[in-house]
């Protein structure tokens, strides 16, 4: 662990919600990130195990948002909504 480094960080595009990140993508050239509008909802999460409920009840679906892609993670492009639960990249 005393090579690895801190490449770049991600700010959140939500402000009491963590975005789902399913899969990322490294190139030789990129770091490749793409943050889907399937969010967790902070305040549910904070309270779903003390009322008994599970992870999927935290779960949001925004599909007016749009997705973002991270390259580097420092250029940001957006597209319309779509939901993805895999991405292989070959």
């Amino acid at each position: 662990m005393n090579r690895a480094s801190i490449l770049g960080s991600i700010p959140s595009s939500w402000k009491t919600c963590i975005a789902y990140y399913h899969s990322f993508a490294i190139t030789a050239n990129y770091l490749v990130f793409i943050e889907l509008p399937l969010v967790v909802n902070a305040f549910k999460l904070a309270t779903c195990t003390a009322k008994g409920k599970p992870l999927k009840d935290c779960l949001e679906w925004h599909p007016s948002e749009n997705v973002n892609r991270f390259l580097n993670p420092l250029e940001l492009f957006n597209y319309d909504s779509f939901f993805t639960y895999r991405l292989d990249f070959t």
